[in-house]
């Protein structure tokens, strides 16, 4: 009776460690993964990440790509940064998943002015714009891009203020009342009226 009691212990210790494991491999990026290309390459030069994934497990990873576009038209370097995806995030690739998150698309882009550092709890983007200045959260533009599972969205933000702050930006799933699902933020971009901001948001779910 002790040794057949010691060998379910024994299996049910190796079930806990391996849904350990496989939890673990879903929800947390290895660190190589966290890669773009330099400023200037072509969407399909961006480094695809299915190689780096855990055999049957899901991996996902993200970026923003920001270029400012001064209202006489001179282009500054385009700025990409990985994102941080939040818990209402992971939730959305569960349920989305399973089936049981319905047919809500991750289609918003958002811009803000972040004073405080982001983190996974973030339930809205720091300093979101709404209705001022012609920076509130926009339905953006979505492109399939190869190999199947790599996205993107696009939206080109012009600002009708003057001395108007950006650092921050967000993917939602509505441009109102919506669900934060990524967050990152960048180099602050002082606006005046007349500039753009072209963002596009890549992410890869492999």
């Amino acid at each position: 009776m002790i040794i057949m009691l010691n060998k379910k212990m024994l299996a049910l210790s190796f079930a806990v460690i391996a849904f350990s494991i496989l939890s673990i491999g879903f929800f947390i990026k290895p660190a190589q993964t966290i890669i773009y290309a330099s400023t200037g390459l072509a969407v399909n030069d961006k480094v695809d990440i299915s190689a780096y994934r855990p055999t049957n497990q899901i991996l996902y990873t993200g970026i923003a790509c920001l270029q400012v576009i001064r209202s006489d038209g001179t282009k500054e370097p385009e700025e990409c940064k990985h994102n941080i995806i939040t818990n209402r995030g992971l939730t959305f690739l569960k349920m989305s998943v399973n089936g049981s998150w319905g047919t809500t698309n991750l289609n918003t882009l958002a811009l803000g002015n972040a004073t405080a550092a982001q983190a996974a709890t973030d339930t809205a983007l720091g300093g979101l714009y709404t209705g001022t200045c012609n920076l509130s959260a926009a339905a953006a533009t979505y492109a399939g891009l190869s190999p199947n599972g790599n996205s993107s969205l696009n939206y080109l933000f012009t600002t009708n203020c003057s001395t108007v702050y950006v650092n921050a930006t967000g993917i939602y799933n509505a441009t109102t009342s919506g669900n934060l699902f990524a967050e990152t933020t960048f180099s602050t971009k002082t606006l005046n009226s007349g500039d753009q901001i072209n963002e596009t948001y890549y992410w890869w779910i492999v």
